[in-house]
C-alpha cells in the first residue's frame, strides 16, 4: 500500500509538471523561486547592513570617547605630568586609528545601504514579473476556457441538428414501418376471419340448399300421390365447418321456403355484424396506436 501511494504520488507529480509545461505555468513557478531567492538575499543583506551600521556606531562612539578624553587633557594642559603627556600622545594615535575605522565603517554601512536598495529593486522587479506572468497565464486560461465553452456549445448544437435532421426522420420512418406492418397484420387477420365466416356461410347455404332440394322432391312426390301435406319440423345442428339436418315432418313448400329464406338472411346479417365489429376493433386499435 505504501509503495502504491508513493508511485501514485510520483505519477501525479509528473502529470502536474507536464500540465504546467503545457499551460506555461512552469515560468510562473520559476519566477516564484526567483522571488523567494531574492527575499532570502534581501534578508541576508539587511542583516549585513545592520551589522555594518552597528560597527559604524561603535566606531563613532569610540572616537567620541577619545575626543572627549583629549579635550579633557587639553583643558588642563598647564598641569600635565609625564603620564598625561604619554596619554595624550597615545590618545592622538588612537584617535587617528579610530577616525580611519569610522571612515571605513561609514563606507561599509553606505555600501550596505546601497546593496539593500539594489536588492529591494531586484525583488520588486521579480515580483512584478511574476505578477505579469500570472496575469498572462490567467488570460490564457480564461481564453482557453471561453473557446472550450464555445466548442462544447457548437458540439451540442451539431448533435442537436444531427438529431433533428437524421435521427428524427429515421425514428419516424421506423414508426411508420412498424405501423404499416401492424396494419398489414391486422388486415390479414381480418381477412382470415372474414374468409372463415364466408366458408361457414357457404357450408350452411349448401346444407340449406340440399335440404330445400329434398323438401321439393318430397313435396313433388306427395303432390303426385295426391296426399295431404303434413307439417314439417326441421332440426339443424351446426358444427365447426359442417351442418347436420334432421327432418321430422314436412311443411307446405311455400311456408318452408319462406322460413329457409329468413334463416339465410339472419345468418348473413350475423356474419356481416361480426365482420363489422372486427373492422371497428381494428380501426380503434390503429387510432389508439397512432395517437400514442
Amino acid at each position: 500500500m505504501d509503495d502504491f501511494s508513493a508511485a501514485a504520488q510520483v505519477t501525479f507529480h509528473r502529470l502536474g509538471g507536464r500540465l504546467n509545461e503545457v499551460t506555461g505555468y512552469h515560468e510562473i513557478e520559476s519566477l516564484k523561486k526567483l522571488v523567494a531567492e531574492n527575499e532570502h538575499k534581501m534578508h541576508e543583506i539587511r542583516e549585513q547592513t545592520r551589522a555594518a551600521k552597528s560597527a559604524y556606531e561603535d566606531a563613532v562612539s569610540r572616537r567620541s570617547n577619545s575626543q572627549r578624553e583629549v579635550n579633557d587633557l587639553l583643558q588642563r594642559k598647564s598641569s600635565w605630568t609625564d603620564a598625561d603627556v604619554s596619554r595624550f600622545t597615545q590618545l592622538v594615535r588612537q584617535d587617528h586609528l579610530v577616525e580611519q575605522e569610522e571612515v571605513r565603517a561609514k563606507a561599509v554601512a553606505e555600501s550596505a545601504d546601497d546593496a539593500v536598495e539594489r536588492q529591494f529593486n531586484e525583488l520588486m522587479r521579480a515580483i512584478l514579473a511574476r505578477y505579469h506572468e500570472e496575469q498572462v497565464w490567467s488570460d490564457k486560461i480564461r481564453s482557453a476556457s471561453t473557446y472550450g465553452s464555445l466548442a462544447a456549445l457548437g458540439l451540442n448544437l451539431a448533435v442537436f441538428v444531427l438529431a433533428i435532421v437524421l435521427v428524427e426522420p429515421w425514428k419516424r420512418k421506423r414508426l411508420v414501418q412498424s405501423f404499416e406492418k401492424r396494419v398489414v397484420e391486422l388486415n390479414e387477420e381480418n381477412q382470415r376471419v372474414v374468409e372463415r365466416g364466408l366458408n361457414d356461410l357457404k357450408l350452411r347455404q349448401a346444407a340449406q340448399e340440399a335440404l330445400l332440394v329434398e323438401m321439393h322432391a318430397a313435396a313433388a312426390a306427395l303432390a303426385r300421390a295426391e296426399l295431404p301435406i303434413p307439417a314439417v319440423t326441421v332440426t339443424v345442428r351446426e358444427g365447426e365447418g359442417s351442418a347436420e339436418v334432421d327432418v321430422v315432418s314436412v311443411s307446405p313448400p311455400i311456408e318452408f321456403e319462406q322460413r329457409a329464406k329468413a334463416a339465410r338472411d339472419r345468418q348473413i346479417m350475423a356474419v356481416s355484424a361480426a365482420v363489422g365489429a372486427v373492422g371497428v376493433g381494428i380501426a380503434g386499435f390503429v387510432l389508439g396506436s397512432w395517437c400514442s
